[in-house]
């Protein structure tokens, strides 16, 4: 289990995760003050992620392009819809992310918190 929490409050948000991660069926507690489950991106978009394998939230962090501002530089809940969630579906597809044609369990079990300028989305 994962803890991931988004707080709003007098327009400034707030992100908190656990640090443990998962590897296989190792369970690893991490205490550095980097490789979080937070990222600041260089558009200014907070990035919060729990999922069930790590290299999920791993190559999702580094893939910094998924997550745009919409054309006036704001991130509304329609441009995650429509731009921000498509290009992360197709990721994980082509990742492998998603499960397979046998039905096997897919690895994507997790949530994500996308916030900027005082909005939160989850």
């Amino acid at each position: 289990m994962a803890i991931l929490i988004g707080y709003v409050k007098d327009g400034t948000v707030y992100l908190a995760t656990d640090t443990r991660i998962n590897v296989d069926d190792r369970v690893h507690q991490r205490v550095a003050e980097s490789d979080y489950k937070i990222k600041r991106l260089e558009n200014g978009i907070l990035v919060a992620m729990t999922a069930r394998e790590r290299a999920l939230v791993d190559q999702t962090m580094m893939r910094t392009e998924l997550f745009t501002l919409d054309k006036k530089g704001r991130l509304t809940k329609d441009h995650i819809i429509k731009e921000i969630f498509p290009r992360l579906y197709r990721f994980y597809k082509e990742e492998g992310f998603l499960g397979n044609e046998k039905g096997e369990d897919p690895y994507f079990r997790g949530s994500i918190l996308i916030a900027h300028e005082g909005d939160l989305f989850e």
